[in-house]
């Protein structure tokens, strides 16, 4: 790896690792519709100036469309509004740790969906990633208290999981199906 790869890792970790923080910020001082809703009134803009600056073709025939809702809705809608509900409830800690389970929701998915294989280095890695994110916020564990609001926080955290993977694995096939076509790959990230 080169100079620049190991900045763009630490800045990557660095921005996931904070924007829990962010957004149990957020979450607490107004209603999770409306800062999904600000949130990418100022994302938009942004990505398409990315793919102005970059050159990427944002024309897609109609069919992709489909999976480009899908994808929305699952990646960039459902997921954090979920979180965001459920960042009234939980400590920011186990927002993440709980987020780190989409690994193994995309294992599943892409071996259902994508046909992509499972093996037990995958597995073994995921697992890996997941206890090493439970370590990272290991101290929060603390503060938790078992009640109500624990639960419905972490059945929020799991639905929103679940839609995130699904989201994830609309916008693996959608990438699929244009390289396959020989079209312009669609300009959607597969992390949150």
């Amino acid at each position: 790896m080169t100079r620049k790869d190991y900045l763009l890792y630490a800045l990557a970790v660095f921005c996931w690792g904070t924007s829990w923080i962010a957004l149990k910020l957020q979450a607490v001082s107004s209603a999770p519709e409306a800062a999904v809703f600000w949130r990418f009134v100022l994302a938009t803009p942004l990505m398409f100036l990315w793919a102005l600056v970059s050159r990427q073709s944002l024309r897609f025939e109609w069919r992709a469309h489909g999976l480009f809702l899908l994808a929305g809705v699952g990646l960039f809608s459902t997921n954090f509004m979920l979180y965001y509900h459920a960042g009234r409830l939980l400590t920011s800690g186990l927002l993440p740790v709980l987020f780190s389970l989409s690994i193994i929701g995309n294992l599943v998915m892409g071996a259902l969906f994508l046909g992509q294989r499972i093996t037990l280095r995958l597995v073994l890695g995921a697992l890996i990633g997941i206890v090493g994110v439970a370590l990272l916020f290991s101290a929060e564990f603390s503060k938790i208290e078992t009640s109500d609001t624990l639960w419905l926080g972490i059945l929020f955290c799991s639905v929103g999981t679940i839609s995130f993977c699904i989201g994830s694995t609309a916008s693996a096939l959608a990438t699929i199906r244009a390289s396959r076509a020989d079209a312009p790959a669609p300009v959607v990230p597969v992390t949150a």
